[in-house]
């Protein structure tokens, strides 16, 4: 079965890539059904030179946040630098978005398992 997958990372006006969507639906593990991309963001973590990648989704209907932890203030500066919706920030958080699905592949994998274990019971 296809994963359906809803981008609300931009504004409505902002053209969504069928492209991307494609790219995210085949990073998902078996038992995707549906997944909507709510919020990419960084944000600072404690501790100097410490910040967070932020992806707010929910897979079937449950809510999942993955945070990653990073140490890059040269990234953080690049993040800051970017104007909101250029195309540049655009690819930005696209690329960033699936790179964390990879990343994350397996604790997402553990959370579908999880919600199917919780269906069964």
């Amino acid at each position: 079965m296809k994963t359906t997958v809803k981008n609300f990372l931009f504004p409505s006006n902002i053209k969504d890539s069928k492209r991307f969507r494609k790219m995210v639906s085949d990073l998902l593990p078996y038992g995707v059904d549906e997944i909507k991309l709510w919020r990419y963001d960084m944000t600072r973590a404690s501790g100097y030179g410490h910040y967070y990648r932020v992806l707010e989704l929910e897979i079937n209907g449950e809510k999942m946040v993955i945070k990653k932890l990073i140490s890059y203030a040269y990234e953080w500066d690049e993040w800051k630098d970017l104007e909101y919706c250029s195309q540049k920030h655009l690819n930005w958080v696209k690329r960033s978005v699936l790179n964390l699905l990879e990343e994350y592949s397996l604790d997402i994998q553990l959370f579908v398992e999880n919600q199917l274990d919780n269906v069964a019971d």
